[in-house]
């Protein structure tokens, strides 16, 4: 099995912290959602016709960053700062 990309890491991530995101394509891009346990959507985001590289890096990034901010006491946010502050 491959590497994964960045988007496919970060959803996982997320998964595993019990944080959802949902994606829904359309002809002009890509609607990507993130929400609380009990499905309630809390942002949501267009990545209008982008690259699929564009995609993964950027809805990467948007769903990482937004985690962080509205999440900041799930296991995710925890485990970034922890990370962060080791490295820092």
């Amino acid at each position: 099995m491959g590497k994964r990309s960045n988007l496919e890491a970060v959803i996982y991530k997320l998964h595993s912290s019990d944080i959802r995101i949902g994606l829904q394509t359309f002809k002009g891009g890509i609607l990507i959602w993130i929400g609380d346990p009990s499905q309630r959507v809390r942002s949501e985001t267009v990545f209008e016709d982008a690259s699929l590289a564009t995609i993964d890096s950027d809805a990467s990034q948007w769903l990482h960053a937004t985690a962080l901010r509205l999440f900041p006491d799930s296991k995710y946010a925890v485990h970034h700062r922890r990370k962060s502050a080791l490295l820092g």
